[in-house]
């Protein structure tokens, strides 16, 4: 949660989301009217975790498989991996406490 606070900061720093994005996230009541703040912010911040964690270690082998699939020509796989990210993110966000979580980090970002 600490990570979606930051990667969100950055997001807005950068003008990529805006305060009207997370205000449609706040009054939405399903989570697909909003996207981007609902799947995307937590999918992202997620994959700069894992992206973080690979390139920080020493094991080669993780650090080729990162480049490969980071710069695939086809684009099916890093397709592939977004959709399967996206799609855990939202079954995360069902449960109450992670909602609830969520909910609080995205009106701070808002203040």
């Amino acid at each position: 949660m600490r990570s979606c606070k930051a990667r969100g900061k950055e997001l807005i720093d950068a003008s990529v989301i805006t305060m009207a994005d997370l205000s449609e996230w706040l009054k939405a009541k399903n989570g697909d009217e909003t996207a981007i703040i609902g799947g995307g912010l937590p999918s992202c911040s997620s994959l700069q975790n894992i992206r973080q964690v690979v390139l920080s270690g020493n094991n080669t082998r993780l650090m080729e498989a990162w480049e490969n699939w980071r710069f695939d020509a086809s684009g099916s796989s890093s397709s592939s991996t977004d959709s399967r990210l996206t799609g855990m993110m939202r079954s995360i966000s069902k449960f109450p406490i992670c909602r609830r979580k969520y909910n609080h980090i995205v009106k701070t970002l808002i203040a």
